[in-house]
């Protein structure tokens, strides 16, 4: 951070604040600045459990992260989409699926919709299997 004086070119160093910042607002500058650097250098994602919401860090800027495993919740989630993971679905055609037809079980029954060869009525949208 610069110098609040307008003709000082000096940096303040986090540092030599600690004394007249409360230490909440401190540590948040911390994280910050530690942000802003992983930002620099490489892609930050989060991971997607609200009650969670911890920062990861991909390394290889070129690979596509889709399943991860969050080492501080251990749940699965899409990178990609940013929500619990939706496995045997590609992220597009999980993207195309309506808002409440996302959810885990939602999606068991899609898979179970192909293992017993049910229907969807065009109506009202009802599983049917068809005798």
């Amino acid at each position: 951070m610069k110098c609040p004086e307008p003709k000082c070119r000096g940096i303040l160093e986090p540092q030599n604040c600690m004394s007249i910042i409360p230490k909440e607002v401190f540590e948040r500058w911390e994280n910050a600045f530690c942000e802003n650097l992983v930002l620099a250098t490489s892609r930050k994602f989060y991971c997607s459990f609200k009650d969670c919401s911890t920062m990861l860090v991909n390394d290889d800027g070129n690979e596509v992260v889709t399943c991860f495993e969050c080492p501080n919740c251990h749940r699965l989630f899409c990178a990609q989409c940013k929500v619990a993971w939706h496995g045997g679905m590609e992220c597009g055609e999980f993207m195309g699926l309506n808002e409440n037809e996302r959810e885990k079980e939602d999606l068991m029954v899609m898979n179970l919709e192909e293992a017993k060869r049910w229907r969807r009525c065009s109506k009202c949208r009802i599983y049917v299997k068809k005798n």
